[in-house]
């Protein structure tokens, strides 16, 4: 018996307001626990599809499911607690002065309690490694910043780890 992948993408198109045809009759299927890289030229499409997933762009045919969720109709903040997204350039990316903060921002974006906030951005930060103190500092480094802002990625999955008894809201 074949399991429901975590991401199934079928058919999916995506045309630019512009009319640049930026990704066509697009079928990938992502298993739970399974890690990709999403490599090409660029101008390939890489950031267009990853966009369609998390419901920053909804497809122009096609759908993108994500544990069983059609990005074309669920809203952005259902769509970004099962998709993290972490920026090219981290100058997309950062813009809190501390690491808290920056850590903060995707639970508090979605509006979670702050008791909730304050949980996951310590757990986020013990399992990149992040050390307590630097939590606090108002002038962290970039690669600290950097660091933090992956972590905004990986505090969706730590509620999915979290919470896999039971269905996400």
């Amino acid at each position: 018996m074949s399991k429901t992948p975590y991401i199934q993408v079928n058919n999916l198109d995506f045309v630019y307001p512009d009319g640049t045809k930026a990704l066509e009759n697009i079928n990938l299927s992502i298993q739970s626990g399974e890690f990709i890289a999403l490599i090409g030229q660029n101008g390939s499409g890489k950031t267009t599809l990853s966009k369609c997933l998390n419901g920053l762009y909804k497809p122009t045919s096609g759908e993108a499911l994500v544990e069983s969720l059609n990005s074309k109709h669920t809203s952005i903040v259902q769509m970004v607690r099962r998709v993290g997204y972490v920026f090219q350039n981290p100058d997309h990316q950062l813009f809190n002065s501390n690491c808290w903060d920056e850590i903060a921002y995707g639970p508090r974006n979605i509006q979670l309690s702050e008791a909730e906030v304050k949980e996951r951005v310590e757990e986020a930060a013990r399992v990149v490694g992040l050390p307590g103190k630097m939590l606090s500092v108002q002038r962290c480094s970039w690669a600290i910043l950097w660091k933090a802002s992956s972590i905004r990625a990986t505090w969706s999955w730590l509620r999915a780890r979290k919470d896999s008894a039971k269905p996400v809201p």
